[in-house]
């Protein structure tokens, strides 16, 4: 991970390099860290609570106008922390890019939607992509079957699609290698005369039950 952290007030900031292969881990730790800090609202439109622009006049004692005062101030201090966040000229360009004489300092929420559109693909290709990289999975004789989930779930959350039972337990039957096609068969069997499917959990406990008793031997 090329990602460096910065301590802030003793939690870690994540700071993202730009690169496409850090951005699902940076998104995740991103948010986590917006909600800790208390700024997560800036960084969606629908709930910045911004007014028409930053140098309004507005009166703490209204109502309405006091959630646009505590909007401007969790605005500022998103852009703050993404300006310390990003690690390239070329991510500052980002921020730079929503200021405006309405918002001298630009819009916090504006810059994610940026990160989002250049980083996520669309779920068509994103789901192409995953079903590719699910079908790519390997198991190698050494390794415990367990960790095909790990790998599995891993694909998944890289390209935040949402895949059915049938294509994770399919890429897990290719993925095991030629040793485990009995134990397999066997559990495809059982579950088909008991009337039930056949899921990922189900396949690889039983290979990882005949992986124990292989070692044994």
């Amino acid at each position: 991970m090329s990602n460096d952290e910065s301590k802030v007030s003793g939690v870690t900031l994540p700071k993202f390099s730009g690169k496409l292969e850090d951005y699902v881990l940076w998104i995740q730790r991103w948010w986590a860290f917006a909600t800790f800090k208390g700024f997560e609202t800036a960084l969606k439109e629908g709930t910045c609570n911004l007014p028409s622009r930053a140098d309004a006049t507005l009166d703490k004692n209204n109502p309405s106008e006091k959630v646009q005062i505590e909007g401007l101030a969790r605005n500022d201090k998103a852009l703050l922390y993404l300006t310390m966040a990003f690690d390239s000229t070329v991510l500052m360009s980002k921020i730079n890019k929503t200021k405006s004489a309405e918002f001298l300092n630009g819009i916090a929420w504006k810059v994610m939607v940026q990160l989002k559109r250049e980083n996520q693909p669309e779920d068509t290709t994103a789901l192409a992509e995953c079903r590719n990289d699910m079908m790519k999975l390997v198991l190698r004789k050494n390794e415990a079957p367990t960790t095909l989930s790990d790998k599995l779930n891993a694909i998944v959350v890289k390209h935040k699609v949402t895949v059915s039972t049938a294509e994770e337990v399919a890429s897990v039957i290719s993925a095991a290698p030629s040793i485990y096609a009995g134990t397999i068969a066997s559990v495809q069997r059982e579950k088909r005369n008991a009337g039930e499917d056949v899921e990922v959990e189900h396949l690889i406990e039983a290979m990882q039950e005949q992986s124990i008793e292989l070692h044994r031997d």
